[in-house]
């Protein structure tokens, strides 16, 4: 068993690797049947003959994730994000791991994980190769950071029932767990109904999980008022919009955006502030609390705390699960 430390590379340069001896033992992938074998071999040579660079060019295949498992039986799968993203890495044919460490796992942000805790569940979205892997392997066990070992099944998804400086123009979109609307796609639909509203989106970038680098489904656009048009605070209540597929994508308006149009501070984005005169001219904020319809969210930590929680996660996990090397059924 031997566990590969990849440096940091340009773009397109082949990594520098130390070998370091392992010995570690835990519950893996487990032994495919025959079939599988096969598929497997089919997949590790398509990897081996292929420029593993034209992964970010295939078409997206959502997969969902059963947890068929639960030690603990913990209901909320949500931290297990992570521990989901880990074993995909550690259980993929070598050439495709290497590829995803690469530059601090940037290349993670080509697959999307997102628990669903109602239907005990993780939706899957990978590149073609990644999500044949993953089907072809049918199930995994993981042993998770807190303990818990948890036993997911995968199947196909038809089969299964930051700001710039400064600035306070800037939203978070978010699409649905199973919607397998491409990211430049997704961008083109963002830039139309920012119009519709008054506003441009003059930069787009997609938010990662902190832990698992996989793409959350949610970009965050950068905005500014569409010149020669009268904007309407009013207007910004409208925060869904159809894609393509018939889908729907939801909209978040950033905090200090909200404070300054006057909007709730939850998902329905209604002017709930306006500037109200007295007798004598004299001015005061009124609020109308009967417009709002939902509730506010508290903040989370920040990016660098997140960053720093992220980069010890996987040291630690990296460091406690073994590596099958090519293949996914390591002991």
């Amino acid at each position: 068993m031997v566990y590969a430390d990849l440096s940091k590379t340009r773009w397109g340069l082949a990594p520098s690797i130390e070998i370091y001896p392992m010995n570690l033992t835990s519950p893996r992938r487990l032994a495919p049947t025959p079939p599988q074998i096969e598929t497997m071999d089919q997949i590790d040579t398509q990897l081996n003959t292929m420029n593993i660079h034209d992964l970010g060019t295939q078409e997206t295949v959502q997969i969902r994730a059963d947890v068929t498992s639960n030690e603990k039986g913990t209901k909320d799968i949500r931290p297990y994000v992570g521990s989901v993203a880990i074993d995909i890495v550690m259980t993929a044919p070598e050439k495709l791991k290497k590829y995803l460490m690469l530059d601090d796992r940037k290349n993670m942000a080509l697959i999307s994980i997102v628990a669903m805790v109602e239907s005990n569940c993780f939706s899957i979205g990978a590149p073609k190769t990644i999500a044949e892997f993953l089907l072809a392997s049918e199930h995994t066990v993981i042993e998770c950071e807190d303990g818990n070992t948890i036993q997911l099944t995968f199947s196909p998804a038809g089969d299964a029932a930051s700001a710039n400086k400064g600035s306070f123009l800037w939203c978070h979109v978010i699409i649905g767990a199973f919607d397998p609307t491409k990211l430049a796609d997704l961008i083109t639909a963002i830039d139309a109904h920012m119009k519709k509203l008054g506003l441009d989106a003059v930069r787009t970038k997609a938010i990662t999980d902190k832990n698992a680098g996989t793409w959350t489904k949610k970009v965050h656009v950068d905005l500014k008022l569409t010149p020669n048009r009268v904007f309407n605070r009013t207007e910004l209540s409208q925060t869904e919009f159809v894609l393509p597929a018939s889908m729907r994508a939801k909209i978040n308006w950033g905090k200090d955006m909200r404070a300054h149009y006057g909007l709730c501070t939850g998902p329905c984005s209604r002017v709930i502030k306006t500037v109200e005169f007295g007798e004598y001219g004299e001015s005061r904020i009124g609020v109308d609390k009967n417009n709002c319809m939902c509730k506010s969210k508290s903040d989370g930590p920040s990016v660098h705390e997140k960053k720093r929680a992220a980069n010890a996660y996987w040291d630690r996990n990296m460091k406690k699960k073994p590596s099958p090397g090519a293949g996914p059924s390591g002991t």
